[in-house]
């Protein structure tokens, strides 16, 4: 995980930490309900249950799978040449 997010995600109230990753979440195009749903079956907690180490295992859940699917477009994609 990045500094930035570490440090956003030491300092502050575990409201502040669940209302980052919603607004993180947000840029990806995720609705809130399905990140509280999210957050919630991997962490085992309500929502407003989970703090820092809950959001950061949902932190790195969408990092791998935005990673995933990244590997999976660039494989799947037909080669091109440098040039064109």
């Amino acid at each position: 995980m990045s500094t930035a997010t570490t440090k956003t995600f030491t300092n502050g109230s575990a409201a502040e930490y669940r209302e980052t990753l919603l607004r993180a979440a947000c840029h990806l195009a995720l609705e809130r309900d399905t990140v509280v749903r999210l957050t919630e079956a991997l962490s085992g907690r309500a929502w407003e249950d989970c703090g820092s180490e809950e959001l950061t295992t949902v932190v790195q859940y969408l990092r791998d799978m935005i990673r995933r699917a990244l590997a999976s477009q660039i494989h799947n994609s037909p080669e091109r040449p440098c040039d064109a």
